[in-house]
């Protein structure tokens, strides 16, 4: 985070140095935060449903050799 502050600093202290264009250099950068944004929120809610299937993935694994172990068990009384 400090570092984009930094990079930022950096960015308007060359542009307000330049006279002609200023304007439009500034919401060059404010457009390119915005896409910055956006993509920091897409990989955050991409790693959280990642994260979701794993931890759902792990679980039915889980439940389903328990219910395989549970089933191999009482064999002898399943088949007739």
């Amino acid at each position: 985070m400090f570092k984009k502050m930094q990079i930022h600093c950096i960015f308007y202290q060359y542009y307000a140095k330049i006279d002609t264009g200023v304007k439009i250099r500034k919401e060059v950068i404010l457009m390119n935060e915005k896409l910055y944004k956006v993509m920091n929120a897409t990989a955050i809610s991409s790693l959280v449903l990642g994260i979701c299937m794993i931890t759902t993935g792990i679980t039915f694994g889980t439940l389903l050799i328990v219910n395989g172990a549970r089933l191999l068990k009482h064999k002898s009384r399943i088949l007739l």
